[in-house]
């Protein structure tokens, strides 16, 4: 006979094969797309060497990964990493759909599809010269995915030299964003308009109290009423509104990072606006939310900020202008039709276009041109945090104590964030230090600083 078999209780088959030499193991994982049984063939010199191999495919069939190794792709060990660490409580709902954004990114560029068997460092280099119209934020993210894929390809043994170990990360097309808070001017505008033009303003309570405490908008609106202790004048931070799989807002089991589990102390202030609002706009919930939404129930930080955004436009509280702009610059593959929202070019200038979309809108609609509202600097609702951060930063609030109000993992982090207002803050102090010099004859001889500073003291 040719072969010898021997079957254990739902281990599978095994037997040796004298023709081939070897062992040979054979067990059905499931049902295949056509409903015939998926059934997995491994060789080995010996039984033993069989039965790991089909342990491996077994593991990677139950973490969804069940398909040959051969035909293993990135995508398929990404998406397998995020979903595991869903699974596992690793990362929450709102980490969940930003991994899935990344990984969409390496699909489109099409590292998603690449074998990993086929993976090499040519192949990485082109992808990562192609994503460099992305930020740096956004480039690291992407470099950290592909990174952790090829580790664990290496780990698994399903390739035998880690493509990965010269890839240098490259730097974006564009430079970093710098972060933009409002000016005292600017911050008094504002101010004044949701006191007065905008005292209805559904949002206004969450704009006064990010203004003053420097709490993230998802934080704001997670409040409940059991978090605002008045006896102890504290605010307990504890969660934040996150974004669902299907990106709904949802309300996190916590905030975005462990840091940002905090306990703030209210100024009077804070103390008070949040009393008023408590006493007169508060609307009674099952989950005793602070600030609800009698709709949705959750209120998301891209609902506040559309209308932060508004009140900007209108109220003219930081300079603003139009300019069309081609719609291919979204690079999106497909934009919904939107009436009277987009334009095209006549001899007389750019037209709205009508009710009902072109005939070519599906396929040519980077021919056509939207209106862009610009600004000398970033302006959405997260600079209301930025603007708290600047004033500490200029009344001589300490780094350090700063950074745990506004909930930083480190201190480096609100170093870095802010350190072009930390530069001009220091400049303000050095003169405060020259002036205190002054008032001791350090060189021996009084010198008049405004006259005599280009001579030389010896």
């Amino acid at each position: 006979m040719g072969k010898t078999k021997k079957r254990g209780n739902g281990e599978g088959s095994y037997y040796y094969n004298e023709k081939r030499k070897c062992w040979i193991g054979q067990k059905v994982f499931g049902t295949k797309a056509d409903g015939k049984p998926n059934r997995v063939t491994r060789y080995g010199k010996t039984k033993k060497q069989c039965q790991e191999k089909i342990a491996k495919y077994e593991l990677e069939y139950k973490n969804g990964v069940c398909i040959e190794s051969s035909k293993i792709t990135v995508h398929d060990i990404i998406k397998m990493k995020i979903d595991d660490d869903f699974k596992s409580n690793l990362i929450n709902a709102n980490s969940y759909t930003r991994r899935n954004d990344t990984l969409n990114i390496i699909d489109n560029y099409g590292l998603g599809a690449v074998r990993i068997q086929k993976l090499n460092e040519t192949t990485l280099k082109k992808f990562f010269q192609s994503i460099t119209i992305y930020s740096n934020s956004c480039i690291r993210k992407v470099y950290n995915a592909v990174k952790k894929c090829c580790t664990y390809a290496v780990k698994k043994k399903l390739i035998a030299e880690n493509p990965f170990d010269d890839i240098i990360r490259p730097n974006s097309d564009k430079s970093d964003k710098k972060i933009s808070s409002l000016t005292i001017d600017e911050q008094k505008k504002f101010i004044d308009v949701l006191n007065n033009q905008e005292i209805n303003n559904r949002y206004r309570y969450q704009y006064l109290i990010m203004l003053c405490t420097g709490m993230r908008m998802g934080e704001i609106n997670a409040l409940t009423l059991k978090d605002i202790n008045f006896t102890f004048k504290t605010i307990n931070i504890n969660k934040t509104i996150s974004k669902d799989e299907k990106d709904r807002p949802i309300l996190g089991e916590q905030t975005k990072t462990d840091a940002g589990m905090r306990l703030i102390e209210m100024t009077s202030t804070v103390y008070s606006l949040l009393q008023e609002y408590i006493n007169t706009k508060y609307v009674d919930n099952k989950e005793q939310l602070l600030f609800y939404d009698e709709q949705h129930c959750y209120i998301s930080t891209n609902q506040v900020n559309s209308n932060f955004k508004r009140l900007i436009v209108k109220y003219g509280i930081i300079p603003t202008y139009t300019e069309f702009r081609p719609l291919s610059e979204k690079r999106r593959k497909k934009i919904a039709y939107k009436k009277y929202s987009y334009y095209k070019i006549t001899p007389d200038g750019y037209k709205a276009l009508p009710k009902d979309a072109p005939k070519d809108w599906e396929t040519n609609f980077g021919n056509y041109y939207y209106k862009a509202i610009l600004a000398d600097k970033e302006y959405n609702q997260h600079m209301l945090r930025h603007t708290f951060a600047t004033r500490c930063i200029e009344n001589g609030v300490d780094y350090k104590t700063l950074s745990e109000i506004l909930g930083h993992s480190d201190i480096s982090i609100t170093l870095n964030t802010y350190c072009d207002v930390i530069g001009q803050f220091k400049k303000e102090q050095f003169s405060k230090i020259e002036k205190s010099q002054q008032q001791f004859n350090i060189l021996g001889t009084a010198v008049d600083c405004n006259n005599d500073c280009s001579k030389k003291a010896f």
